[in-house]
């Protein structure tokens, strides 16, 4: 009987023992591609981007609505904020984002013009924030204001 109890406590050990020196398994990185694009650092500042800093708007009939909004990205770490937004003329409304923009999202800056004014325009406004790179940047807006 003692035979047959340090048989099986000695079988016991030596199986728990071989258990225990399996390769741990494999685990497959399944992020995708924005999940990995995500998890990328960013710089430790605002950075204000924008899609395209030069609008066109073309032909537009006199005493319409002309309007156009830029996209205003930040791809920085830290908060932008849009301080000023100025006009260079009397002719343009503007409304823009007065809340921080977080990182990764966006904001806006919408112009209206006044298509009173008959003919061609090439205007632009100013835009003011706190990206330590670039603490001003233009945007400019074109068209003509045709007779309806």
């Amino acid at each position: 009987m003692r035979t047959i109890v340090i048989t099986l406590l000695f079988s016991l050990g030596w199986g728990l023992g071989s258990a225990q020196t399996t390769k741990p398994a494999t685990v497959k990185n399944t992020k995708t591609k924005t999940e990995k694009a995500s998890a990328q650092v960013l710089p430790a500042k605002p950075v204000l981007a924008i899609e395209n800093n030069d609008a066109d708007l073309g032909d537009r009939k006199e005493g319409s609505d002309v309007e156009y909004v830029f996209i205003i990205r930040n791809n920085g770490g830290e908060p932008l904020i849009l301080s000023e937004v100025v006009r260079t003329c009397g002719c343009t409304e503007l409304e823009w984002t007065k809340e921080p923009i977080m990182p990764g999202k966006t904001g806006t800056v919408k112009i209206k013009y006044d298509s009173k004014r008959v003919g061609p325009f090439n205007k632009s406004v100013i835009v003011n924030s706190n990206d330590p790179d670039q603490p001003q940047t233009t945007l400019r807006f074109k068209g003509v204001i045709v007779t309806q």
